[in-house]
């Protein structure tokens, strides 16, 4: 299964980074945020080809920054399951924040119904499993072979 690009997806939202850096750069040191139904896309600089997508079934938790004025450009704090351990990302600067936290919560929880309703298990638990199994192979009780095996089932299970 590809990744569809930010420029092809479904996009339900999208917000514009209007920190003052990106203003005076003319969008160039920016980002801009699209949320489609299954990923967070986050673009660097003034155009869609420099991006992450995050799936939103990886996404914990989303909350405002302490600081974020609610009425005008915050921050949108989100964690991330990353296969290395949880990550923070900040969505820097976004015009109405409460609002994109609220569109995000909704995108995050409508995606986890879908996985569960293929009867997917929760990214969490399968990275844990893939951290087990490595352990495994370090101490030599699974063959590379097996190992190998294993890891394309598990990683195909995060699709």
């Amino acid at each position: 299964m590809s990744i569809p690009s930010p420029s092809e997806a479904q996009i339900v939202w999208e917000g514009v980074s209007e920190s003052f850096l990106a203003k005076i750069s003319g969008g160039l040191f920016g980002r801009t945020y699209r949320l489609s139904p299954d990923y967070l896309y986050i673009c660097r600089g003034d155009s869609l080809a420099n991006y992450e997508a995050i799936p939103l079934t990886f996404i914990r938790d989303v909350q405002l920054d302490p600081s974020a004025n609610t009425q005008a450009a915050g921050d949108v704090v989100i964690s991330v399951c990353r296969s290395d351990g949880m990550e923070t990302i900040h969505l820097a600067s976004i015009r109405d924040p409460a609002a994109a936290r609220d569109r995000l919560k909704e995108a995050v929880r409508q995606a986890g119904q879908r996985r569960r309703r293929a009867g997917k298990r929760p990214p969490e638990d399968v990275l844990a499993e893939i951290w087990q199994l490595h352990a495994l192979h370090k101490r030599g009780a699974v063959s590379p072979p097996e190992f190998a095996a294993r890891m394309t089932v598990l990683f195909q299970q995060l699709l």
